[in-house]
């Protein structure tokens, strides 16, 4: 079966793998989120089917993430991924929610490259409407009345919510013209082009890319650009693509601070264990600081693994030496996503 074989409630039921009165409640109802269980009313606790919980960004602040609480909503969800991942035929640009595809590969396509524009688009996840998403599923041969209900179901509060199992899939087809439109200016003008999310790259080794047409393809596609995230690195600065470094034409590498800093971690980590290294560095004291550090130490060195691994080896007899530590980081990250999420200030 595929997507739009699925012409009426019944047939979606049964494709979805949820009875209908099941069903009907997600369509029929407004779906709720909290942030702290305090908050739902236990008359109505089914309708509390999201949690709200913030992720810091690289750049300061936090990004909201709606997860879904509900089993059998997460179930749906899971199900219309996998109808919406067999019709996606995705383009060679994009790197972003693919299997096989990663920072890596994405930054591999601009190794030694003079010139480098990285753009980002502005409220991405948000700006792709209930309608777009409505939109996509007619395009696949959905009758209105079921992409309407596919939508209801993979939507909140009339946008494209980050954290939705589905998510990621139906921003690439919602971008898939775009990433078209993109490509065909970048062959014409001897320009490379890539996409992860929503992260656009550029590079040439004939010129400065100019930004004003390519803001104009986006803007005629309905999204905009975060000006402020703009990036243009030429050859002799520090050409950061997707988080890696692309200032030769071998491989893409781990950021030179970031190997600093994770070294002195190791270091100190060598000498006197996680928990003391943590704790030494005022860092223990606060749980929050202690779950962040947590996080991005040992993040940071299995994500090594898989762009530097030389690096990686070089630390895991320091690695195995904290077994017993690195047990208790899936209970520190819930703990961690428990006080952000707790926090009223942010």
């Amino acid at each position: 079966m595929t997507i739009k074989d699925i012409s009426n409630k019944h047939i979606m039921s049964n494709a979805l793998g949820i009875d209908e009165e099941s069903l009907d409640f997600f369509l029929k109802n407004d779906l709720k989120f909290f942030k702290n269980k305090k908050e739902i009313d236990p008359a109505n606790e089914k309708l509390y089917a999201y949690k709200k919980i913030y992720i810091s960004k690289r750049g300061g602040g936090y990004r909201e993430i709606l997860k879904v609480e509900s089993d059998e909503l997460r179930n749906i969800q899971r199900e219309i991924r996998r109808y919406l991942i067999k019709e996606y035929v995705p383009r060679e640009c994009v790197h972003g929610f693919r299997k096989g595809k990663s920072p890596f590969t994405n930054a591999k396509q601009h190794l030694g490259k003079k010139y480098i524009t990285v753009l980002d688009i502005k409220d991405f996840f948000p700006s792709i409407s209930h309608s777009k998403v409505k939109d996509i599923f007619i395009s696949l041969g959905c009758c209105n009345d079921i992409a309407e209900n596919l939508s209801r179901l993979t939507t909140f509060q009339n946008s494209l919510p980050q954290g939705f199992y589905t998510s990621p899939i139906i921003s690439n087809f919602a971008l898939s013209k775009l990433d078209e439109k993109l490509e065909k200016y970048s062959i014409k003008n001897n320009i490379t082009y890539t996409r992860y999310g929503d992260d656009l790259t550029f590079s040439s080794n004939i010129e400065k890319i100019d930004i004003s047409p390519i803001r104009e393809i986006i803007k005629q596609d309905g999204f905009s650009l975060n000006e402020k995230k703009t990036k243009n690195m030429n050859r002799g600065l520090n050409q950061v693509v997707t988080g890696l470094t692309v200032f030769d034409d071998k491989y893409p590498r781990i950021p030179k601070n970031i190997k600093k800093r994770l070294r002195l971690h190791m270091y100190y980590i060598k000498k006197y264990g996680s928990t003391n290294h943590l704790a030494i560095n005022n860092v223990g004291v606060n749980k929050k600081k202690f779950a962040w550090g947590v996080d991005n130490i040992f993040g940071w060195i299995y994500y090594i693994n898989a762009i530097e691994p030389n690096i990686y080896k070089k630390y895991l007899p320091i690695i195995n030496n904290e077994k017993e530590y690195i047990k208790i980081i899936k209970e520190q990250m819930e703990e961690k996503m428990k006080f952000l999420a707790e926090d009223e200030n942010l």
